[in-house]
């Protein structure tokens, strides 16, 4: 009896320890089911893919006339004196939206009913067109441009950047309009794809990419614009100039071999830059970015893309200066509603609504990529105080074609881009003697000491140059989808022995000033007398100091 006293508190021991095993795992499990649930319940629907369907024609119950029709070609006419060009040439170079052609056409024809006029369209914020696509569901609309590469599942179909605060969008429908004259051809949504690398927010407005197949009756003929509807053959409130090509111009590419690689045919190709969207209002930034544009053309970059907000005079100066010479092409840009257009308060909403203002970068990330993916099939993404660093190449394109021949003999299929990775080059620290006499508007030139070692990669240390054969949607610094599945959204590395980018930024402190911290990098000198010698030359032909 004894014994068994003594044995029965080792095998309550046993019991409990089996129960608390037990509940530990239920515990385990539950607590996996919730994250689970909770994880697909903050996705909502961010991604919906639709199998194409035919739809019903749509028909013009009225043709309507345009009652200021002389007006309206009067004022298209009109010269902006101070730009020295024509009001129509001014939207066409820099509204990221509005169909001039189709309101020319609207001139001189009657119009579909289906169609809304310039007036007619719900405009928000200058640049953003609205669609409502239900009582709960407002969609802003930015652009749409016409997707035909070769990679693309969805072949030719039409891309609509836009954001919504909505965590599931509804269905929804194209109107793909040819003419003015003639009803609009209906196309469903087929695809809605939310491009962020942040979890979803319904307290911020989030981007989504809206895809609509082009009829396989149409052929790979691109529409004039587009509208997006609730319900097909529903009047529209919005009405989206489409941008685009059905082929990519002759300007992406540099030169033509005989590649001794059958996997490669044989082209070497040129590279365009998109930089931000350009909010330099309190501060002049103007002789910076004439030296980073200078540096870019240097290295041989072929074209910089930029994104324009209210800006200072003198960048102003620069922006257009570089436009009348060629080699840059400027878009307008605003934050959608409702976020603030005013641009004191609008500098300190970027400040302390950092996860909005993150969310609105791939805004005009993909579609400075996308827009410009018909003229350049390698665009890389650099901002302002960042510069390529070429340490084993004369141009980017020789760098670029290095890494380009080196991913056809070692990949069974071309990554959708290349990650160049940051060096830090600190605000705080003083040029070294070898740069110091170099003129004070050469900020970049002259300081060239960075940390002595390299910087290691990880997410957001680096940027990214896309092959546009198949990358479609981005954030700053990632590849979020492609224009065909699976979407492989890793980036491959350049060695930082090959090339990669100076990053001119932040502060510091102390540890900066110990002898074995930073060194000199010599190589940002390769082209300093071209640079030096264009710099000075901007600068006194604008006329700023």
């Amino acid at each position: 009896m004894l014994k068994r006293w003594l044995r029965l508190p080792v095998t309550m021991n046993r019991i409990c320890k089996k129960r608390v095993l037990l509940f530990s795992l239920a515990l385990n499990v539950l607590i996996s089911l919730c994250c689970i649930l909770f994880f697909y319940a903050s996705l909502g629907c961010k991604n919906s893919y639709i199998k194409y369907e035919s739809l019903p024609e749509c028909q013009c119950e009225t043709m309507l006339g345009l009652s200021s029709s002389q007006d309206t070609v009067e004022q298209m006419e009109e010269s902006i004196t101070f730009l020295n060009q024509t009001t129509k040439k001014n939207l066409m170079q820099h509204h990221p939206n509005i169909p001039v052609r189709i309101i020319m056409d609207m001139t001189q024809n009657t119009r579909c009913n289906l169609m809304p006029s310039l007036f007619n369209i719900r405009w928000h914020n200058i640049y953003w067109q609205e669609a409502k696509l239900s009582q709960d569901t407002t969609v802003f609309l930015y652009s749409a441009i016409y997707d035909n590469r070769k990679h693309t599942d969805v072949r030719p179909c039409v891309r609509i950047v836009s954001v919504s605060s909505s965590t599931c969008l509804p269905p929804a429908y194209c109107h793909l309009w040819f003419n003015v004259t003639k009803p609009p051809v209906p196309s469903r949504i087929i695809k809605t794809e939310y491009i962020d690398y942040q979890w979803m927010d319904r307290s911020r407005e989030m981007m989504y990419l809206l895809t609509c197949r082009i009829p396989p009756s149409m052929g790979s003929i691109k529409p004039e614009a587009v509208s997006v509807v609730h319900t097909p053959c529903h009047t529209a409130t919005n009405l989206l100039h489409v941008i685009g090509a059905a082929e990519r111009e002759s300007m992406a590419v540099s030169s033509n071999f005989i590649s001794q690689n059958d996997k490669w045919n044989g082209q070497e190709y040129t590279a365009a830059v998109c930089g931000p969207a350009l909010y330099y209002y309190h501060q002049d930034f103007s002789i910076r970015m004439v030296e980073w544009l200078e540096a870019l053309r240097a290295q041989g970059i072929s074209h910089v893309f930029l994104y324009e907000m209210d800006i200072h005079p003198n960048l102003q100066k620069v922006l257009r200066y570089y436009e009348s010479d060629g080699f840059i092409s400027v878009t307008k840009y605003s934050y959608p509603p409702p976020y603030i257009s005013e641009p004191s308060i609008r500098r300190l909403w970027t400040l302390v609504e950092r996860k909005k203002m993150w969310a609105q970068e791939n805004v005009y990330f993909t579609d400075c990529l996308l827009r410009h993916m018909h003229q350049y099939r390698f665009i890389a993404h650099h901002d302002p105080d960042e510069l390529p660093v070429l340490l084993k190449h004369n141009s980017y394109t020789a760098m670029l074609n290095q890494i380009l021949n080196e991913s056809y003999n070692n990949n069974a299929r071309l990554p959708i881009g290349y990650k160049l990775q940051w060096n830090m080059f600190y605000n705080d620290v003083e040029p070294p003697a070898s740069t110091r006499d170099l003129p004070q508007y050469l900020y970049m030139m002259r300081h060239i000491l960075r940390t002595k070692e390299d910087l290691p990669i990880s997410s957001g240390t680096y940027k990214a140059i896309y092959d546009m054969d198949y990358t479609t949607g981005v954030s700053s610094h990632v590849v979020i989808s492609c224009n065909s599945d699976p979407c492989p959204s890793d980036l491959q590395e350049v060695s930082p022995d090959i090339a990669y980018l100076a990053h001119f930024t932040w502060t510091c402190g102390a540890k900066c000033k110990t002898q074995d911290y930073m060194r000199e990098e010599p190589a940002i000198l390769k082209h300093i007398d071209v640079v030096k010698a264009a710099v000075t030359n901007t600068l006194k032909k604008i006329n700023i100091t």
